[in-house]
């Protein structure tokens, strides 16, 4: 299995709409934003998307090797990164693809990166904590149904 992570494509809505459909608290209009900001290049680069520099979304889907969308990471970008939406497919997950579409994430944004988590996400918060993320407030106002936590990753500094 390799956990390959490309941009997304808006011939990837289809897809990354029905991924969503899993989440508790989806957002529906960001992710249509973010689609919407998500041109595909010219002819001679046919099939190398690009992410428009006007916006400020980071939007990856992790693909299997015959090119299957099954994760994508929906990221805002401004003077930090804040994580919006992670979701893998059921059937791939523990395979290392979240933590790849993360990875990923935190290496197109600018640092420092948040995240609100719900508390009851174990997963989540476990993929988070083993990338370097700390809790560093409650987030109970970013949820309807559950308490949160907002965790932030600050990458080493070099000296």
């Amino acid at each position: 299995m390799s956990a390959t992570v490309r941009p997304a494509r808006a011939s990837d809505a289809d897809r990354l709409h029905a991924l969503q459909s899993v989440l508790a608290e989806p957002a529906p209009a960001l992710l249509s934003a973010a689609l919407a900001a998500t041109t595909e290049t010219p002819a001679e680069h046919a099939g190398d998307p690009v992410v428009s520099t006007a916006d400020s979304f980071v939007l990856l889907v992790s693909v299997t090797d015959s090119g299957r969308v099954v994760g994508y990471v929906l990221a805002i970008a401004g003077r930090e990164t804040h994580i919006a939406e992670l979701v893998v497919d059921a059937e791939y997950r523990r395979q290392g693809r979240g933590r790849a579409l993360l990875d990923a994430a935190i290496e197109q944004g600018p640092s420092p990166v948040s995240v609100h988590v719900a508390v009851d996400n174990d997963a989540a918060r476990q993929l988070y904590e083993s990338a370097g993320f700390m809790t560093v407030a409650d987030a109970d106002e970013q949820f309807e149904e559950t308490d949160g936590r907002t965790l932030r990753y600050e990458p080493e500094r070099e000296d």
